[in-house]
């Protein structure tokens, strides 16, 4: 069985309105998917597993915490999408192996329904499940014992899932031949034909990380009292002390002999189910209290356009007070980086009084949280069409300074906020972001030679079309556009042999439709309406989209913004 054309509009439908990661910015041709979306999907659904070659997977470090790091992986746009529909499609099958997430895994619970853009259940992220753990832990009656409880996680969990494990994954839930040679050929080809390792940051990657660790919950929910996952990190609830060091014994000696993993000492601990309740109302509330987290994640729904919550029916937030506690967040002895990353969502949504003051105030942001701080950033760029030019250079000098300069993903969040137009851009500016040590820079230097209107850099690549990287070349063809049209034409037909994208013919097609407009295709509206500005819209104040049209103009994303709010 080939892929089915409702998995294929559903991955697209994901990856248009929520990205592809929550790491990396969104591939334009995400656009283009979006403009050719039916005939992307008859192509597809009759695509060969066996007539695609993958192609590598681009690869930086993330920054995990304030000294660590992890491996992120971008697929190439064609085979994100390839996976994507491809797992969509098994993924009710891989849900039904589960516990359900009272039981065990929390994290990740797919929804089957077409017509939603999320894959996953809303309520299922990190807050959600240190405030299940506290009903996990907290005793039937006053008068119960304490229990005990081990803590624990598994070391480098999805840079070390092996193949074989996988494919037994794809056995248990009987996954159609075709499907199942998709999603191994694009793993094994973007992670460079290794043994071991699934793409981190894909959605589809979460559901295969998922139903590999059907077999651990299993073990544990029979072996415990009560027992969660989230994820990789583990929370077990024994009757005695004796027993904490045998489940861990069962549990190493699971990971190691059937899943080929290894747990990480340096966070295994044990306490008290008592102890265990202190530590997460310490957690809770270390920069915001229960109401004030509460309050803002209404907010967060609210502005975000989540169907069940009005705007009506939620309060303001206090843009100063969300300063101060992100001031707070920062704190280098307890540094919160998950509360970090709700207050930039928030201030999103709302007035910031001085912008300039507060991108200097906060400029290290753009090396511990670049995708967070730099989607704000553009919003500001957005609001204040007056202060771009100064936003512009800010992050222009930023850059080229260490520590930014020598991680990749802040260069390329800040090259995507020119690509994107928030930003100005101009040749002096394009050279001084130096985006040339990555193909993702590269893709984007590309695209910002072609707004930048440099005709006989165009030209003198037409003949060099074989020589580029498969990630180049999508670029290197809408940079191009800003050829006259009979050679930008004429080119695009000569090179239609030399580019082995199964949309390639597509693509070249909707290019020579929209020369004019392309453009257009790159742009993304960053700006989240406050409260006040949607209280206004929907009673008739405030016509719809005039914020943003009177910076870019009415064109701009007419499908919505495409950030994944709560990912």
């Amino acid at each position: 069985m080939a892929l089915e054309e409702k998995s294929v509009r559903r991955a697209i439908k994901h990856l248009v309105t929520l990205g592809d990661t929550d790491i990396f910015p969104i591939p334009f041709e995400f656009s283009f998917y979006r403009e050719c979306e039916n005939d992307i999907v008859q192509r597809l659904t009759t695509l060969q597993a066996g007539s695609h070659t993958p192609t590598s997977a681009f690869e930086c470090l993330s920054p995990k915490g304030n000294l660590s790091f992890r491996i992120a992986h971008q697929l190439f746009p064609v085979d994100t999408l390839l996976y994507t529909a491809a797992v969509i499609q098994i993924a009710p099958l891989l849900e039904a192996l589960k516990l359900p997430s009272e039981n065990g895994p929390f994290a990740y619970r797919f929804i089957d329904d077409d017509d939603e853009p999320r894959l996953f259940a809303r309520s299922s992220n990190f807050h959600d499940w240190l405030l299940h753990l506290k009903g996990v832990f907290l005793p039937e009656d006053a008068f119960s014992d304490a229990k005990y409880v081990l803590e624990t996680d598994i070391s480098d969990f999805y840079a070390r899932i092996y193949f074989h494990r996988l494919e037994h994954v794809l056995d248990d839930c009987e996954a159609p031949n075709q499907v199942r040679k998709i999603i191994e050929k694009i793993i094994k080809e973007t992670r460079a034909r290794q043994s071991h390792g699934l793409p981190v940051g894909t959605s589809a990657s979460r559901i295969l990380a998922e139903a590999l660790l059907v077999d651990t919950d299993q073990m544990l929910e029979m072996r415990s009292v009560a027992y969660s996952r989230y994820v990789d990190d583990f929370r077990i609830v024994v009757d005695h002390q004796g027993e904490v060091h045998s489940i861990l014994c069962n549990l190493a000696e699971h990971l190691m002999l059937t899943e080929g993993l290894s747990l990480n000492a340096n966070k295994t601990r044990t306490y008290t189910s008592n102890e265990a309740v202190d530590f997460i109302d310490a957690k809770l509330t270390d920069v915001f209290s229960d109401e004030e987290l509460q309050r803002l994640n209404l907010y967060i729904a609210a502005v975000y356009d989540d169907e069940d919550i009005s705007v009506e029916d939620v309060d303001d937030v206090d843009p100063e007070n969300l300063i101060s506690k992100l001031r707070d967040a920062l704190d280098p002895k307890k540094v919160d980086y998950t509360a970090i990353k709700v207050i930039l969502k928030v201030l999103r949504a709302v007035e910031i009084e001085n912008p300039i003051g507060f991108i200097d105030q906060f400029i290290e942001l753009v090396y511990h949280t670049p995708r967070d701080f730099c989607l704000l950033v553009g919003g500001l760029a957005q609001r204040h069409a007056d202060l771009r030019d100064q936003i512009a250079n800010k992050l222009v000098s930023t850059i080229q300074t260490a520590p930014f300069k020598d991680m990749s993903l802040s260069r390329i969040w800040v090259g995507h906020l020119f690509v994107t137009q928030a930003l100005p851009i101009t040749e002096a500016s394009r050279v001084a972001l130096n985006l040339t040590r990555t193909e993702i820079e590269q893709r984007q230097d590309l695209l910002l030679r072609g707004l930048l209107n440099e005709r006989p850099f165009f030209r003198a690549q037409k003949t060099k079309f074989d020589a580029a990287s498969e990630w180049a070349k999508p670029a290197l063809m809408l940079g191009a556009a800003c050829l006259s049209t009979s050679e930008y034409t004429t080119w695009l037909e000569t090179i239609k042999a030399h580019h082995s994208d199964p949309t390639s013919d597509i693509f070249r097609k909707w290019l020579k439709e929209n020369q004019a407009d392309v453009w257009n295709a790159l742009k993304y509206d960053y700006i989240i309406k406050t409260r006040a500005e949607k209280i206004a819209e929907l009673f008739g104040e405030v016509e719809p989209g005039s914020i943003l049209d009177t910076v870019l103009g009415p064109s701009v994303n007419p499908s919505g913004n495409p950030e994944n709010p709560f990912g």
